[in-house]
């Protein structure tokens, strides 16, 4: 899986364990698909040291097919498939004519089409209908105003020429529907998280990520035009 630290995987079968989604779907699948699901700031604009999942409980309804970035999604593969490489969204795969076509599944196991298995450029989901029975990756894009802010200024890992200004918040800012469905891994996270806060200097790290996060922000809202979309939004 390629995962941004925005995005959390949400699995609805079994216990929401990988082993319990690889367990669901049929054995011969290469790929799985884990379609979006856009997440608003729930109305945050101050930047708070909580827990993204803990924080952000609003998102797109589950049919949401626009804007476009609705219908995206990340992908669960197997390396030993006919894939040769990772890719952001899914991974690039080997030569069809010598190697045949992947073998992918949606969000709810159901085998899908060779048009989206062969065409490696996809990364919509437009015309494949809903499906997220089974998993969904939620997808916190913008967090608080204030980290939005922040993250503007740093512009996108993988597309430096791509706007962050008041049309992008507006395309992903979904908080028409309460969604708490991550919650049943609570328990689970926090372990994970209590494990983390074990190695030594994590906790120091992560307190100096904060401040230097909080800083950030109010160094850049002095700028007319930050603060222009500050307002505007």
């Amino acid at each position: 899986i390629v995962c941004d630290v925005d995005e959390f995987v949400n699995v609805h079968s079994g216990e929401g364990t990988l082993s319990d989604l690889v367990a669901a779907v049929p054995k011969d699948v290469e790929g799985i698909v884990m379609p979006w699901r856009l997440f608003g700031n729930s109305d945050r604009i101050v930047f708070e040291d909580r827990l993204v999942a803990d924080s952000f409980l609003r998102s797109a309804p589950a049919a949401a097919q626009f804007p476009i970035a609705n219908t995206f999604f990340k992908s669960m593969f197997r390396p030993d498939g006919r894939f040769n490489q990772f890719g952001v969204h899914r991974p690039k795969q080997q030569n069809p004519d010598t190697n045949g076509v992947p073998i992918w599944c949606d969000g709810s196991g159901q085998v899908m089409r060779d048009t989206f298995a062969a065409n490696p450029k996809r990364m919509s989901l437009v015309g494949a209908g809903v499906a997220r029975d089974l998993v969904e990756c939620h997808h916190y894009s913008l967090k608080s105003l204030h980290s939005f802010i922040v993250k503007r200024d740093r512009g996108l890992p993988n597309r430096a020429d791509k706007q962050i200004d008041l049309s992008y918040w507006v395309q992903r800012n979904f908080n028409g529907q309460d969604n708490t469905s991550i919650s049943r891994s609570d328990t689970a996270r926090a372990t994970a998280l209590a494990d983390l806060r074990e190695i030594k200097g994590s906790v120091e790290a992560h307190d100096a990520c904060v401040t230097a996060h909080k800083a950030k922000y109010q160094s850049l809202i002095k700028d007319p035009e930050t603060y222009a979309v500050f307002t505007d939004i």
